[in-house]
């Protein structure tokens, strides 16, 4: 049992490791190129934003949205894969609670910083305000999962 739960943070950990690594590729990209890829996934979520913010003719719009939900999307999983490896399923210490939110947002912050150094890109300090934000709200469902499953848990036992 003990050896699964090592396993368990192992894999936990790598997957952290590689998506701060998908996080920080995607500020080294240029800016053109981070763009195509904006717009690429833009083309395929276009029916979304079209049908609830009717934003047809407003293509530059619907792109500044698509690129914020994706610093905010970013930073939701990373919350989500620390809190997972920081917290563990059943004690809390009251120190770390808020860890996985603070190294979001450093991971945030070194990632704006990065991108002052790529060719057409800037750090913007609104968006490490969207990437805590997301962040926080990847702590918050995992919270909301966590205690799910502790009430699963507890209903087992005491049938």
């Amino acid at each position: 049992m003990k050896n699964l739960k090592k396993k368990r943070y192992i894999y936990i950990f790598l997957m952290i490791i590689i998506w701060i690594l998908f996080i920080w590729n995607n500020s080294l990209q240029v800016a053109d190129l981070s763009q195509k890829q904006s717009d690429w996934f833009m083309e395929k979520i276009k029916f979304i934003f079209n049908f609830f913010f009717d934003l047809e003719d407003n293509d530059s719009l619907a792109s500044f949205f698509t690129r914020k939900l994706a610093h905010f999307s970013e930073f939701f999983i990373l919350s989500f894969l620390l809190s997972c490896f920081i917290l563990r399923l059943n004690s809390i210490n009251r120190k770390i609670f808020f860890l996985p939110i603070l190294i979001s947002g450093i991971i945030a912050s070194i990632d704006e910083t990065i991108q002052l150094f790529v060719p057409g890109r800037s750090g913007m300090l609104k968006d490490v305000f969207i990437d805590t934000s997301g962040a926080i709200f990847g702590f918050i469902f995992f919270l909301f999962i966590r205690n799910i499953f502790k009430n699963i848990k507890k209903s087992k036992i005491s049938s």
